[in-house]
Formats: structure tokens, sequence, C-alpha cells
């Protein structure tokens, strides 16, 4: 993302989840504690991305620097915390990384 942590406002009682953090980066796991909708929709579409693109070269065995349980994992946190978003466009890409993962 082409932003810095600081320019991210988030709802300070909320915890970042590990996971994501670990998998994607801070800037990522920020992004969902957001009080604007439109962070997470960019990081829930980096996510999708990232993980299609892993999910393309695991199937060609090349070396990933994460595993295959620490990508669904963190997609799949990222799915949940995303999975009752009032925000439409949020939870329309919400559904594709699901659906990414159920089908791959």
């Amino acid at each position: 993302m082409e932003m810095d942590e600081k320019d991210i406002p988030i709802d300070a009682e909320q915890k970042i989840d590990p996971q994501i953090e670990l998998v994607f980066g801070r800037k990522i796991a920020l992004s969902f504690l957001a009080l604007d909708w439109k962070y997470k929709e960019l990081a829930l579409k980096i996510i999708y991305k990232q993980t299609d693109k892993y999910l393309d070269v695991q199937a060609r065995h090349e070396e990933n620097t994460h595993s295959i349980e620490d990508i669904v994992k963190a997609s799949a946190a990222a799915v949940s915390l995303t999975s009752r978003e009032k925000v439409i466009k949020v939870f329309s890409v919400s559904l594709q990384l699901l659906n990414l993962m159920i089908s791959s």
C-alpha cells in the first residue's frame, strides 16, 4: 500500500490479528482496524491477489516464504473480520476471497 501506518485512522479498542500481520504485513493488518471501509476493501483486494498468486505458484511447486497453512489461516482471518461488514463493497470482496480459498 502506498501509505504510512500513521495515515490509517483505526479503532484503538481493537487488536491487530497476528496471523494477518505475519503473512501480509502490518499495514494490511492495520487496515482491518480502520474506521474508513476503503482501507478494508483495499486490504482484502491485496490479500486476494497475493493468495491467488501464491496458489498459482504453489501449483508449480516453487518455493514460497509462507506455508499454505499460513496463507489460508491469514486469509480466513481476513474473511472472519469482514464477513459481517455492512458496506457491500467490502463484503463482496470478502466473499470473493472466501470463494477463492474454497475453490482452490
